[in-house]
């Protein structure tokens, strides 16, 4: 008995020394690292992983970032732009989908090295005991040796077949999840070629729309240039017209300018002028009008309503700044600037019971004076005029040449109820022009009308059009006031012009050229037409010549011309107005 026990001990330690050759799980070679090594290196790995993974959702949210610009933009650049940006990040993603598939890879190797260098110490630590153990065993090689394989893994291992067959099945689920990995990185890798592919054609056509709007923006610096010297020569226009306009001021406010010579009467057949309106007394009449916004004030209109009306296509927004008076403050906030302002009366007209409730805002117009009080949106609207002028410009006068500048606080009141409020077109601050009584009998003026060059053109601002404010304006003692020159001829035309050209002392060289140029256009002057903008006043004249010519001179000099002619000859004859009119005496 003891015997056939020793031969079965036997043939069991010769199973244990040839025992790598029965297991079926040991098929690659391993390496010469702990199972200890292996598992922080898989920790590594995990900690890796999930760095990759995050990186992959923030990229993914940037995708539907960019998705959502692309649903959201039109065509051209702006949507180009986006798909490329969308193939980049997309590409980006598949870059880290591929370093996280890379990633599991390593970590299935290293899964796979530590199960088996796990068996492998197993097996060789308690065959080496054995051998310690049993050191005089002798190797015997025949078939029952093989067949006592199992045997030795019960009674020494501790290992069932079941076992051996679940880490088995282990490596291969790890082989085929290694084999299913190689595919997702050739899928990646496809997708990445063809996104390469889109992108490459995509800026390709941002190249293209690049050469274009490079074209373009040159183009546009072209123009750029020729504007800024367009708003020079305006720059020296408007300067010129200013001296212009001062003179004639100050002739038609002289006491000879009410004493007009009599009629020539040599001058049987001709025409004379008869024209409507003062417009030294009402203002250039463009853009809001005070007494307009008076009227219309008492009709029931808004602030924001006369604002809307007077200047056309414009939005109300709200802005803060800083602004400074010439001889006055310097750099301070235009809220503080507004409580000075002049212009119009500083309180709104109302009852007794509002006066004495705000007595700081209300006044009871006893005297019904136009010039007691005011209607309160009247003077809101020439608040946020005034806010928007002085923004526009920054730098002002405390007079006329700007806006009336007052040591007073009483609009306080108006500028917190129209606190911050500007009139804007297009997202920019306009050019808030106003004057006195803008209407000769058909409202206001487009700005080119007034502004202009000697040839009658200037920049006309889509907010300053000619607007018809007669059915609700106050009408002062000018709107209707009338006026009729001596009788003339087209000879006195021609001695007009050739006045200003030789003779007269009140031009520059300028002027006087571009007048010399009209009398040798036109030769004689056979007849005058005329140009004319919504509310009638004079835009351009021109001279028809007996040579068939035709020249032009701005509505705007023609009345300066005449008058400074009417005033130098001692004829005190003058257009009172650019809404003039020529009736022919035959």
């Amino acid at each position: 008995m003891i015997k056939k026990g020793k031969k079965l001990l036997l043939l069991s330690i010769i199973a244990v020394y040839t025992m790598t050759a029965f297991l079926p799980f040991v098929t690659t070679q391993v390496h010469s690292q702990s199972s200890a090594e292996l598992l922080e290196q898989i920790k590594q790995k995990e900690q890796e992983l999930k760095e990759t993974e995050d990186a992959i959702a923030n990229l993914e949210e940037e995708l539907s970032k960019t998705q959502d610009t692309i649903s959201t933009v039109s065509e051209g650049l702006p949507k180009l732009e986006a798909e490329i940006k969308e193939v980049e990040t997309q590409l980006e993603i598949n870059q880290k989908k591929r370093e996280l598939t890379q990633q599991q890879f390593d970590l299935k190797q290293k899964e796979r090295q530590q199960l088996i260098q796990d068996q492998q110490d197993s097996v060789e630590t308690l065959y080496v005991k054995w051998r310690v153990e049993n050191s005089n065993i002798s190797f015997f090689d025949d078939d029952k040796t093989k067949l006592l394989a199992t045997g030795l893994s019960q009674t020494v291992f501790g290992v069932s077949n079941e076992n051996l067959a679940g880490l088995n099945g282990l490596i291969e689920s790890l082989d085929s999840d290694i084999a299913s990995q190689d595919e997702v990185l050739a899928e990646l890798d496809s997708q990445n070629s063809e996104l390469n592919e889109k992108k490459a054609k995509l800026d390709q056509e941002l190249s293209y729309y690049a050469g274009v709007l490079a074209s373009s923006t040159t183009q546009i610096s072209q123009l750029q240039d020729r504007q800024s010297q367009i708003k020079s020569q305006i720059s020296d226009l408007t300067i010129e017209q200013q001296a212009a306009a001062e003179r004639e001021a100050w002739i038609l406010q002289q006491e000879l300018a009410k004493q007009r010579a009599a009629e020539d009467v040599d001058i049987v057949d001709g025409f004379y002028f008869a024209g409507q309106g003062r417009d030294v007394y009402q203002g250039h009449g463009v853009g809001f009008s005070q007494f307009g916004a008076y009227g219309g004030a008492n009709a029931g209109m808004s602030y924001q309503q006369l604002i809307q009306f007077y200047f056309s296509g414009i939005n109300l927004e709200k802005r803060s700044g800083n602004v400074s008076v010439y001889g006055g403050p310097q750099n301070i906030d235009v809220e503080e600037y507004l409580v000075h302002l002049g212009e119009v009366p500083d309180k709104a007209c109302g009852t007794l019971e509002q006066a004495k409730k705000e007595p700081d805002k209300y006044i009871v117009n006893e005297s019904g004076s136009v010039w007691s009080c005011w209607p309160e949106e009247a003077i809101k609207a020439q608040v946020v005029i005034a806010r928007t002028y002085a923004l526009y410009h920054t730098n002002l006068y405390s007079d006329a040449r700007s806006q009336v500048y007052s040591s007073t606080y009483n609009k306080a009141w108006a500028v917190e109820e129209t606190s911050g409020v500007v009139i804007t077109y297009g997202g920019d601050l306009i050019d808030a022009v106003y004057s006195s009584d803008n209407s000769q009998g058909n409202g206001t003026a487009n700005n080119d009308t007034i502004f202009q060059n000697f040839f009658g053109d200037g920049t006309p601002h889509p907010y300053l059009r000619a607007v018809n404010d007669s059915s609700f304006a106050y009408k002062t003692q000018w709107t209707n006031w009338s006026y009729q020159t001596n009788v003339y001829n087209n000879e006195s035309i021609e001695s007009m012009l050739n006045h200003i050209a030789n003779t007269s002392s009140s031009y520059d060289d300028s002027v006087k050229s571009k007048v010399r140029d009209i009398i040798n256009t036109v030769g004689s002057i056979e007849s005058l037409s005329f140009e004319r903008d919504p509310s009638q006043r004079v835009k351009k004249v021109y001279f028809n010549g007996s040579n068939g010519q035709q020249a032009v001179m701005g509505g705007w000099w023609f009345k300066n011309l005449w008058n400074t002619w009417a005033y130098e000859t001692g004829r005190n004859d003058y257009l009172y107005s650019q809404t003039f009119f020529t009736i022919s005496t035959n």
